[in-house]
C-alpha cells in the first residue's frame, strides 16, 4: 500500500503570521500543518468545519464550533482563504501552499478535483508540466477537458494553440529544440570570452554585491469576526452542550455581559465563551446534571468564568448537597406556599432557571428555600408567597403555611 508524505520547509517557522497565531491559537496552527499534509497538491480542502475535521483531523474529538473558530483565525492571519465553487461547494485554499510543499508535478499528477479559486497562482514547475503534457496520452475525456481548461487559463497562446493540434510531429519538434540549444550554447561561449571580461570596468568585477535593503515584515490586520459567523459558532457550540442547560448558559452570559461597563457583550465574545464551554464539557465528559451544578455555582458566586464552571461541574456529587446550599437531608430545596419542600431532584427546568437567576441576583436563601426579597412565583423570607396580579403588578398572594 502506497503512503503519502508531506514535506515541511524550515522557513515556515519564520512566518510572522504563524508565530503570532501560535501564541494565540496553537490548535489553529496544528490544524494548518496537518492540512498541508491532507490537502491535494493544489492546496485545496473542504471549508465546511465538519468536512474539514473529517479530512484533516479525523482522530481528534473536536467540536465543529472549535474547528470553525480555528479556520476563522487562520483566515484572519492570511494563511488560508475560503471561497465558494460554481456548484455551491464551500472550499478552502491554503495560501502559498507551494511555499511549504515541493510537488513533483512530473509524477503523473492529475487535474484538480475541486474548482480552483480565481486567485490561485500556478508554480513555475506546474506551468512547465502543463506545457509538456501530451493530452493524447491522457486517459479519460473528463480529465482531458480539465487539462485543456487549465492550459487555456494559465499557459501562453502558443501552448494553447499547440494543444489544439495534438498530431504535431514529435521528432520534428525535438529536432528544433536541439537546434535552438546549439545556438544558445554557441552564443553563450561568445559572451563568456576573455574579451567580454576585459570590457567590464574593474569596479563591476571587484565590488561585492550590495546587501538588499532590510525590510520588516508587516503584520496582516486581523479580520474581525462577523455577527453571522459568531451566531453560527454559537449555534454549533450550543448543539454540542449537554441537553437541558441552555437556560443557565444564557444566564451565565447575561452575568458576563453585566460585568462589562456597557452591560453588553459582543457576539464574538459569546461565541468564544460558548465554544470553550462546549469543548471542555466534551473533554471532561460532563453531563447535564454536573453542568447545571457548575453553572448554578458560578452564577450564585457571580463568577462569569468558564474555568470556574468546569471546576464546579467536575466536583459535582449527586449524593451530596451543592456547595453553599445546605438543607434538610443534605439536599437543596425550594419552599412551597403550602409549607412543603420541593427538593432539587424534582425541580422543573423553570424552577432551576429562576432559582439560578435569584442566586445571581443574591436574593436566594438556600437555608430557607426562599428569596430574601419578593419575587414572582416564590416564597419570601417575610412569610409570604408572591405573584403578579392581572395588571402584572407584584403583590402578596398568600401566607406560607407552617
Amino acid at each position: 500500500m502506497s503512503q503519502r508524505y508531506a514535506k515541511l520547509y524550515a522557513k515556515a517557522a519564520e512566518n510572522p503570521d504563524i508565530g503570532e497565531l501560535l501564541e494565540d491559537d496553537p490548535l489553529a496552527v496544528s490544524l494548518f500543518f496537518l492540512a498541508i499534509a491532507r490537502a491535494d497538491v493544489y492546496g485545496i480542502l473542504p471549508a465546511d468545519p465538519r468536512r474539514f475535521r473529517a479530512r484533516v483531523a479525523p482522530a481528534a474529538a473536536l467540536s465543529s464550533a472549535t474547528v470553525a473558530q480555528s479556520l476563522h483565525n487562520l483566515e484572519s492571519h492570511g494563511l488560508v482563504r475560503r471561497y465558494t465553487a460554481s456548484d455551491g461547494t464551500e472550499l478552502l485554499h491554503i495560501v502559498h501552499y507551494s511555499d511549504y510543499q515541493d510537488v513533483r508535478w512530473a509524477n503523473r499528477i492529475g487535474p484538480p478535483e475541486y474548482e480552483l479559486p480565481p486567485w490561485w497562482e500556478p508554480p513555475e514547475a506546474f506551468l512547465a508540466y502543463l506545457e509538456s503534457l501530451d493530452l493524447s496520452r491522457v486517459r479519460g475525456e473528463d480529465k482531458r477537458k480539465k487539462w485543456v481548461v487549465l492550459r487555456e487559463r494559465y499557459c501562453s497562446a502558443t501552448v494553447a494553440l499547440r494543444e489544439n493540434n495534438p498530431t504535431q510531429n514529435t521528432e520534428h519538434r525535438t529536432q528544433n529544440t536541439e537546434d535552438v540549444n546549439v545556438n544558445v550554447n554557441t552564443n553563450g561561449n561568445d559572451l563568456l570570452s576573455e574579451s567580454a571580461d576585459d570590457a567590464l570596468p574593474d569596479a563591476a568585477i571587484d565590488a561585492p554585491p550590495a546587501d538588499p535593503p532590510a525590510t520588516t515584515p508587516k503584520r496582516k490586520q486581523r479580520k474581525a469576526m462577523t455577527d453571522d459567523e459568531a451566531e453560527s459558532m454559537i449555534a454549533l457550540a450550543r448543539a454540542d452542550l449537554p441537553p437541558g442547560c441552555l437556560d443557565l448558559v444564557e444566564t451565565l452570559m447575561d452575568l458576563v455581559a453585566a460585568q462589562n461597563k456597557t452591560g453588553r457583550m459582543a457576539l464574538s465574545r459569546e461565541a468564544t465563551l460558548t465554544t470553550d464551554l462546549a469543548d471542555k464539557c466534551k473533554r471532561d465528559g460532563i453531563g447535564t446534571d454536573a453542568l447545571r451544578h457548575g453553572l448554578t455555582a458560578a452564577i450564585s458566586k457571580g463568577a462569569g468564568n468558564i474555568n470556574y464552571v468546569i471546576k464546579a461541574a467536575n466536583g459535582y456529587d449527586p449524593a451530596r448537597a451543592s456547595p453553599g446550599q445546605p438543607s434538610r437531608n443534605g439536599k437543596a430545596f425550594q419552599l412551597m406556599s403550602d409549607g412543603s419542600r420541593c427538593y432539587v431532584e424534582d425541580w422543573s427546568l423553570t424552577q432551576q432557571h429562576y432559582i439560578a437567576i435569584w442566586q445571581a441576583e443574591g436574593v436566594w436563601d438556600a437555608h430557607t428555600g426562599c428569596t430574601t426579597e419578593p419575587r414572582t412565583g416564590a416564597c419570601c423570607n417575610d412569610g409570604w408567597y408572591y405573584a403578579n396580579d392581572d395588571n402584572g403588578t407584584l403583590q402578596r398572594e398568600r401566607r406560607i403555611s407552617t
